[in-house]
């Protein structure tokens, strides 16, 4: 786990969000202090595989696009299937990538479901595709596994876990659909709800950091892009288009 560091002159903020070691903050001057990751980290009682689990268990024909890294190869241990698009490498994309194919799949007359498993590091990084997902309304059920951790490169901390409310920037950008959930059964239920009902949800799952021993994706981004291709009906495309 990492540690987060505050000026001292950002102590009387910080407080509230997480411990402090007394030892560390000196009274002169513009010392760096190190606080402690904030205490909700461990307030969830899971983890992403779990949660990861629950999803996957809901899923029926909907197309499925993951982030990179560890949430990459949960799913697949989990449950492979054709119609999920593994981010191998790209940090913040996932959420552009399935707005976009919800977005054209929509125009073309399809009618399965598109969700998008995100986290809260690549959406602090990439906000921006939020107020386009606002805007545009595609049927697209995003998902955003909190655990305030960079947890592909070692559990750093990330900024949702003093003061960013993910729900709360996503409700400002006009997306009304919104819920944070925390237990299991939560997820399920509102899982129920917005894979049901047509148009944008965003579902924030808050869960501890850490990640199971999994191996990686066993597919090569063609074989990922082609199977997913069959599966939403389109093998007529030419992949060596997109490639060029």
């Amino acid at each position: 786990s990492g540690y987060y560091v505050f000026w001292q002159d950002d102590l009387a903020a910080s407080r509230t969000a997480a411990p402090t070691d007394a030892a560390a903050t000196p009274d002169i001057g513009r010392q760096p202090v190190f606080v402690a990751a904030a205490a909700n980290r461990s307030r969830a009682p899971w983890r992403r595989y779990e949660a990861l689990t629950c999803l996957l268990d809901a899923l029926t024909d909907e197309f499925l696009f993951v982030n990179l890294g560890d949430p990459c190869k949960e799913v697949c241990d989990i449950r492979d299937r054709d119609e999920t698009f593994y981010m191998l490498g790209s940090m913040g994309l996932v959420t552009p990538l399935g707005l976009g194919f919800a977005q054209a799949y929509r125009d073309l007359g399809g009618e399965r479901k598109t969700v998008a498993v995100d986290g809260d590091g690549s959406q602090l990084m990439q906000m921006g595709s939020l107020g386009t997902f606002a805007r545009e309304q595609p049927d697209l059920a995003l998902i955003i596994v909190d655990n305030s951790s960079y947890g592909s490169t070692g559990d750093q901390p990330t900024l949702t876990g003093t003061h960013v409310d993910l729900e709360g920037v996503v409700r400002a950008l006009g997306l009304r659909n919104t819920a944070t959930v925390g237990h299991p059964q939560a997820f399920e239920d509102r899982l129920s709800q917005v894979l049901s009902m047509p148009g944008p949800s965003v579902t924030v799952v808050r869960v501890q950091p850490g990640a199971p021993a999994t191996s990686l994706v066993p597919f090569t981004p063609y074989e990922i892009a082609e199977r997913f291709q069959i599966a939403a009906g389109a093998a007529d495309l030419s992949l060596a288009a997109v490639a060029d």
